[in-house]
């Protein structure tokens, strides 16, 4: 139970050290906390795929004060929650977002979470977020094809619909927003990848208020212990046996087995381009054009 647990002594640490090295967008002095730990969800690259590891998070009571005593005694002016699914709890969301407001912390929040979680919240949550100190949230897409997103167990059966509804939300209130993608899935085809980059494009498109908001697909990496994992083992995947083997994993098509080389040339060139782009769609009022 996190909400039991002593306070974080971070007098021990060299805060200055963590607090310097990352920039954000308007925030001078940014650090990052975790308030809950685990998933409730079960996505086959997952370790929660196989694992029972059970979801706990700190209550919304005590959140503000770890909050307060970052704000007083080191000054932050901006916070990153780097929970799995932070925005899981509506019910929490909303009353971290009211003590924030009533406590007057004037912080800027960047939270996290698989991307059908976001439309739960309505346009009146949506403002009060806002009104809190939300500005940006990150999400877990992983693909912009419905039978990969069914495949993988993406949380909540999520649809390429649907994450065009959250894109579509994401700009009518003004949020920066991260969408993240994976690329080269066990079964997964090149046509169906190619959907995925569809989706980012439109993401591109229809994202006004965003910086930096997509990185290149990560390359789909098997976890021993997941269930993608064991399909990839089925395939002919054969992972390093070795702590030496695992620090030279490169993400080279001799290890995807389960792809083409056609196909893994084809994610390298995409993934060159997407990163191209990124270079060029920088700032809070940068869209891409046709």
């Amino acid at each position: 139970n996190l909400t039991n647990m002593p306070k974080f002594p971070y007098h021990l640490l060299d805060m200055e050290m963590y607090i310097n090295n990352i920039k954000k967008d308007r925030i001078k002095r940014f650090f990052e906390i975790h308030s809950s730990r685990g998933c409730p969800y079960k996505c086959t690259f997952c370790i929660n795929s196989v694992e029972d590891i059970p979801y706990t998070r700190s209550s919304s009571s005590r959140l503000p004060e770890e909050i307060i005593t970052l704000k007083n005694e080191y000054n932050i002016d901006g916070i990153s929650f780097n929970d799995d699914n932070f925005i899981l709890d509506k019910r929490r969301m909303k009353e971290i977002s009211e003590a924030a407001i009533k406590l007057k912390l004037n912080l800027r929040f960047r939270a996290s979470g698989t991307i059908k979680l976001f439309l739960k919240f309505d346009d009146e949550n949506l403002a009060l977020y806002k009104k809190a100190g939300f500005y940006h949230f990150g999400f877990g897409v992983e693909s912009g094809s419905d039978r990969i997103l069914k495949d993988i167990r993406k949380a909540g059966d999520l649809t390429k619909k649907e994450i065009y509804q959250v894109v579509d939300s994401i700009k009518k209130h003004q949020f920066q927003a991260t969408y993240n993608f994976m690329a080269g899935f066990p079964t997964e085809t090149l046509e169906e990848y190619k959907e995925t980059l569809r989706v980012i494009y439109h993401i591109f498109e229809n994202s006004t208020h965003a910086i930096y908001p997509l990185p290149a697909p990560s390359i789909f990496m098997p976890l021993p212990g997941t269930v993608s994992y064991d399909s990839v083992v089925k395939l002919g995947h054969k992972a390093p046996k070795s702590l030496d083997e695992w620090s030279v994993i490169d993400h080279n098509h001799n290890m995807m087995t389960w792809i083409s080389k056609d196909f893994y040339k084809f994610i390298a060139e995409s993934r060159e381009i997407i990163n191209s782009i990124n270079q060029k769609y920088t700032g809070a009022g940068a869209m891409i054009s046709k």
